[in-house]
C-alpha cells in the first residue's frame, strides 16, 4: 500500500469523529445504546497544504486521481498514529506565481493492511 506524499507545510486542520450508534428507545424514557460494529467511530480529516509549488500540487493531484477515492493509502494525522485512509475529495486553488493551495478530505478506513 502506498503512503500519501508528504509535502511541507501540511496542516491537519480538523478531524471530525462520528460514532455510529444503534439506539433503542423504550417506554418511561429508558434507552439502550451500543456501538455499531467493532470500529464504530468514523473519522474524517480536512488536510490543507496552504502554499506549495505547482509541481508538488500536481503530484498530489495525480496521487489522489490514481487512488480514485476507493484505494487506500497510509497517512499519519498530526499527533496521532499512522492509519489507512482514502481521499474522498480534493481541491486545488492557484495562488500567486507558481504556488497553489491544496485541500483534501481523508476518511479513515478499517481495512487490514
Amino acid at each position: 500500500m502506498d503512503t500519501c506524499p508528504d509535502f511541507t507545510p501540511c496542516q491537519s486542520t480538523a478531524g471530525d469523529m462520528e460514532p455510529r450508534v444503534i439506539r433503542n428507545d423504550f417506554g418511561d424514557e429508558y434507552t439502550q445504546r451500543i456501538g455499531n460494529g467493532i470500529n464504530y467511530i468514523g473519522e474524517t480529516w480536512s488536510v490543507v497544504w496552504p502554499e506549495m509549488e505547482e509541481v508538488d500540487a500536481l503530484v498530489l493531484d495525480a496521487f489522489f486521481r490514481a487512488k480514485g477515492g476507493h484505494e487506500a493509502f497510509y497517512w499519519t494525522p498530526k499527533g496521532h498514529s499512522i492509519g489507512i485512509w482514502t481521499c474522498t475529495k480534493w481541491h486545488y486553488e492557484p495562488t500567486e506565481g507558481d504556488l497553489g493551495k491544496v485541500t483534501a478530505t481523508f476518511k479513515r478506513e478499517n481495512d487490514l493492511a
